[in-house]
């Protein structure tokens, strides 16, 4: 698909754009983590907004006074005044409430409201979000989940940002010849030496060429490397033309 966008009165065309966009329809506008996931994230925000509103009243109740007889208007303004002092993050930490009013909660404490518990869930859900794991912001993340944090996480996102790169800035003819690529080797260095064991399988098994294996890795080819190793040990029998190679 293509697109003209107007920005600022301006028009642009759609290869004047690098576009990394996330569940698009249309190939101009994507789906962010932000709005497919607005409800859960505006919960999480909510439970830190308590939270913090729990700490600055010093962890005192919410909650209404009941009298079992009227108030003149002067103890109810003193009253009132103290209410309101108590609830301040620096104001006084006690009222002494005249005979007959009584206080009645209308909350729960962090405690009773289990926001520990809630906290951790939210944390393990925005890591989900993300696609990450969960021990990567404690700083106990194994070498696996690590890898799999690196192929599943992050490679994704390179390889989206290396298609836009090739896509938008190389003529279709050079598009034969060269192409953006990402170097991994410094993140995924825990894997060299598996991949280079494989690397050696292949290549001593006949199944790649040295030059096959070094554009893999974004090498140039080398004259003379595009050759298959053969072990001259075996011999191959054709049982259909019984012939012996």
């Amino acid at each position: 698909k293509t697109n003209e966008f107007n920005i600022m009165g301006k028009k642009y065309q759609d290869y004047e754009f690098l576009k990394l966009l996330r569940h698009s329809t249309n190939g101009a506008t994507g789906k962010g983590i932000l709005i497919e996931n607005a409800e859960q994230l505006k919960l999480m925000y909510s439970l830190i907004a308590f939270e913090n509103k729990m700490i600055a009243r010093g962890g005192i109740k919410s909650g209404y006074l009941e009298s079992d007889h009227p108030l003149t208007k002067e103890a109810f303004n003193k009253l009132k005044n103290a209410w309101r002092e108590l609830f301040k993050s620096k104001g006084e930490n006690a009222v002494v409430l005249n005979n007959g009013v009584k206080f009645k909660e209308a909350s729960n404490t962090a405690t009773e409201l289990q926001l520990n518990e809630s906290k951790k869930q939210n944390s393990d859900d925005a890591c989900k979000l993300f696609n990450m794991p969960e021990e990567m912001l404690s700083g106990n993340v194994s070498e696996e989940k690590y890898k799999m944090f690196i192929k599943q996480t992050m490679m994704p996102i390179c390889e989206a940002f290396e298609k836009a790169l090739n896509c938008n800035l190389l003529l279709e003819t050079e598009k034969e010849d060269y192409y953006f690529a990402c170097d991994y080797s410094e993140i995924v260095k825990v894997d060299i030496k598996d991949k280079f064991e494989a690397y050696s399988i292949a290549i001593k098994n006949g199944l790649m060429t040295i030059n096959e294996v070094r554009q893999k890795e974004n090498l140039r080819k080398l004259d003379g490397l595009d050759i298959i190793s053969m072990n001259l040990g075996n011999v191959v029998y054709d049982i259909n033309e019984n012939k012996i190679n």
